[in-house]
């Protein structure tokens, strides 16, 4: 994580992290604005929270458009189960250009999402860093944000 961090309490502290997004927001697509602004997508004590929400799946696809089907898409979408159990969270990530998946395999999955956060790189894409508590890191480069919330 580049801005969120443990304070000397060994709390995490996103002040730096919230300014940040507010600074980058003429930057950003308004669906990645309005989801990485929104804090109660971080609050520990949020149903919204991807804090302690279970990956269920994250699935690439390249879905086809053109006269030959020619033309790809890439796309990413991760589907959580809320840190309640009473929701699902779905991410979908369009124009992707890049991800990664370092998952260190465990009988119980990945277990805990601890922490995650969005930045701007040098090329205007946004990256989706999510970090887990196992060690495991998702990457996502992609340029426009979907995200849902399903009541179970």
């Amino acid at each position: 994580m580049k801005l969120i961090y443990e304070d000397d309490t060994g709390s995490l502290n996103f002040d730096k992290y919230f300014a940040y997004i507010q600074d980058i927001e003429a930057n950003l697509p308004e669906g990645v604005f309005r989801y990485a602004a929104e804090e109660e997508h971080y609050d520990l004590s949020s149903h919204s929270s991807l804090h302690d929400a279970w990956l269920e799946y994250c699935a690439y696809s390249e879905p086809s458009s053109g006269e030959r089907n020619e033309i790809r898409s890439p796309e990413v979408e991760c589907c959580f189960l809320g840190p309640y159990h009473d929701k699902k969270l779905i991410l979908g990530y369009k124009g992707v250009s890049a991800y990664q998946m370092n998952a260190i395999n465990t009988e119980d999955g990945l277990g805990d999402l601890s922490v995650h956060e969005f930045y701007l790189n040098n090329d205007n894409t946004i990256t989706h860093e999510l970090s887990f508590i196992n060690g495991s890191i998702i990457t996502i480069a992609f340029k426009e944000l979907e995200y849902r919330e399903e009541d179970i």
